[in-house]
Order: C-alpha cells, then sequence, then structure tokens
C-alpha cells in the first residue's frame, strides 16, 4: 500500500533518479534544486538497477 504514495523523481543537474514519498524541490545527491517527475524511461531504468543491485547482493 505505502508503494501508491511514492514519487520517482529525477535531478535535471545530475541525472540522479529516487524515489520518495514527499514533493522534494532539491535533490538528495548534489543538493541542486531541479528536481522533476521521472519519466517513464527512467523509471523503468531504475527499476531495472535496483533489481540487479538486489540481485548482487543475494548471492
Amino acid at each position: 500500500m505505502a508503494d501508491q504514495f511514492k514519487r520517482y523523481l529525477t535531478c535535471e543537474a545530475c541525472r540522479y533518479t529516487f524515489v520518495s514519498d514527499k514533493d522534494l524541490i532539491q535533490c538528495p545527491d548534489c543538493g541542486k534544486p531541479q528536481v522533476r517527475k521521472a519519466t517513464g524511461k527512467e523509471i523503468e531504468d531504475y527499476i531495472r538497477i535496483r533489481m540487479e543491485i538486489e540481485k548482487e547482493n543475494m548471492g
């Protein structure tokens, strides 16, 4: 249920994509105020990379 409130966001400055349950305007990675809603492609890439990291950590 909590996932429905999460937002996928991307920083225009450093291209960092992340998930937040708040409307952030400042990037948690570089600190610049250039955060926007992530595109479908950015969301797909984020999920794919997170799954790869999870697989690596499991074995």
